[in-house]
């Protein structure tokens, strides 16, 4: 699954069993910065929740991580 939040210029790629990875990019320019990896299950979709989450949708379940974006 792909996700892009405009607000936060947050690229999210769910990549099944390769977990999350996250990216900044400002949704014009071909400049996209690798910010991290989550490794999580099998992972269908992944989401931002209230600016310090990520709510990750897997294979097994839902998963959640505390991650603090600064932007």
């Amino acid at each position: 699954n792909i996700y892009y939040d405009v607000d936060k210029e947050l690229l999210i790629l769910s990549c099944g069993s390769n977990g999350v990875l996250i990216y900044s990019w400002n949704g014009i320019s071909g400049n996209v910065s690798f910010l991290n990896h989550i490794v999580s299950s099998h992972a269908y979709s992944a989401k931002v929740y209230k600016d310090s989450y990520i709510i990750v949708a897997t294979k097994y379940g839902v998963e959640i991580y505390n991650y603090e974006i600064n932007q």
